[in-house]
């Protein structure tokens, strides 16, 4: 009966789907009732299996991205170091490899002139550190805010320093952040 749909909307999901439907209206709801009852499911899943790593790495990524805050881009490669300061704006795409089938995502400012691809499946854990710089007297000079990505064995795949020069909105951003995802993501 199409009186219950209101008050069962939530708790009990299990009993229309199979019952006759005496209209086309009825069908509909239990039609929306049943997409809603898998999105819930969805959402339920997320907060007791882990995720998978390609998925949290992306998010943080998009948050970076979508922050539009400069960081300091350190990248770590084999003999040779990698340092640019920029936002993370406007490209953000996720792809596959051609040649390794890794899933990539990609960074990248209007003229391609910087770009930053990040193999996510390869970063391990991530971490949100604060590192106070200090003069000779130990007077703190700036605080760095450092997001780390390293791999399996714990070596560094790159570091993102908040370069935003100390501004509330960045620091409130990155304690969103902490927050959000913890000190430490182990993935």
């Amino acid at each position: 009966p199409s009186t219950l749909f209101p008050t069962s909307h939530h708790h009990d999901h299990h009993h229309h789907h199979s019952a006759l439907f005496s209209s086309e209206q009825e069908e509909a709801e239990a039609t929306v009732e049943k997409e809603e009852q898998t999105e819930e499911e969805e959402e339920g899943e997320d907060d007791e299996v882990p995720q998978p790593k390609a998925k949290s790495v992306e998010d943080i990524l998009r948050d970076l991205h979508t922050s539009a805050l400069p960081f300091r881009i350190v990248v770590i490669g084999n003999g040779a170091i990698l340092e640019t300061t920029t936002t993370l704006t406007p490209t953000f795409k996720s792809s596959i490899s051609p040649k390794s089938n890794e899933k990539l995502i990609t960074i990248a400012n209007s003229d391609q002139s910087f770009e930053f691809h990040v193999k996510v499946e390869q970063v391990s854990k991530v971490t949100f550190t604060e590192t106070d710089k200090k003069d000779a007297d130990g007077t703190i000079l700036k605080t760095l805010r450092i997001i780390r990505m390293l791999n399996d064995v714990g070596k560094p795949i790159c570091s993102l320093i908040l370069a935003d020069g100390g501004t509330e909105d960045g620091v409130e951003w990155f304690n969103n952040m902490r927050i959000r995802y913890g000190y430490e993501v182990q993935l």
